[in-house]
């Protein structure tokens, strides 16, 4: 049952309004000073209506709002305000964690940071440049998926038989899929034979 139900109409009308101003204009969201003239203040009444009302409102043996340091507070809203604060600092937390460990963007020789089913090495330095370069109109977007293909091959062929194989293909007017994809079908012809 609620507290609230043995109040008068004139003296709910005044705690409703009285909670709506803790809220909405009170540093802790949760309290306002008790002296009857700064709370006929707060929410526009009468001085005479606010002290009738808080009679009622503060009965003696169940108040609705207690009192500490000459402040009235309200403990569901105190626990409201608490349960925001901790709400905001979570997401506060999970927003730098997010933004903080967020990996820099793979340069073309960077290795991803995933692990990987193959050896896991780029090979010789300049290997996968060059074979990038020697790749027919290998875009720049899909670098990161040929890195990532590349590193997945555990066995990797020469970069010369890459190349002339690249070549062969392009030279039967083959269409060649992108990087990665190339590299992904030449794994698995390695793999099967």
């Amino acid at each position: 049952m609620s507290h609230t139900q043995r109040l008068s109409p004139a003296a709910y009308q005044v705690y409703h309004r009285l909670l709506c101003w803790m809220w909405q204009s009170a540093p802790d969201y949760c309290s306002i000073e008790s002296a009857p003239a700064a709370i006929a203040c707060a929410i526009s009444m009468s001085v005479g209506s606010v002290v009738e009302a808080m009679v009622e409102i503060q009965n003696p043996y169940s108040p609705l709002l207690k009192l500490e340091a000459g402040r009235l507070i309200s403990f569901g809203l105190r626990k409201e305000a608490n349960k925001q604060a901790e709400r905001r600092e979570k997401a506060r937390r999970g927003g730098y964690a997010r933004q903080g460990h967020r990996p820099p963007p793979a340069e073309v020789e960077e290795p991803s940071r995933r692990k990987r089913k193959g050896n896991g090495n780029m090979g010789a330095p300049g290997e996968f440049t060059a074979f990038i370069e020697a790749y027919p109109n290998a875009k720049p977007t899909g670098h990161k998926a040929a890195i990532c293909a590349w590193l997945d091959m555990p066995a990797r062929p020469p970069l010369a038989e890459m190349i002339g194989e690249l070549n062969t293909q392009r030279a039967a007017g083959v269409m060649l899929p992108t990087p990665s994809q190339w590299l992904r079908s030449t794994y698995k012809k390695k793999v099967q034979s």
